[in-house]
């Protein structure tokens, strides 16, 4: 019963945050993407842990179809993102 109203009081707060509108700024979505980039790095062999433990996927194959995968996509959407956010014309 406490998870629920945990869950409840979360989504709560996503909502308002969101409701907000910073979520709609472009520095905080970059902010936001750099932060899962740091985070990336900073839990990398807790990632490699957890896939060994969990699938026994070698160390290679994680940083190559996990993390650098990931790597390039946010590469990518850090390149792309004030493109993405300009207003654009619709029929």
């Amino acid at each position: 019963l406490q998870e629920r109203a945990d869950i409840k009081t979360t989504i709560s707060e996503l909502r308002h945050h969101f409701n907000s509108g910073k979520t709609r700024e472009l520095d905080y979505r970059i902010d936001q993407l750099k932060g899962i980039k740091r985070f990336l790095k900073e839990c990398e062999s807790d990632i490699f842990a957890a896939l060994k433990q969990d699938m026994d996927k070698p160390e290679a194959e994680t940083l190559a179809m996990e993390i650098a995968m990931l790597g390039c996509e946010l590469n990518f959407a850090l390149k792309n993102i004030k493109q993405w956010m300009q207003p654009k014309r619709v029929a």
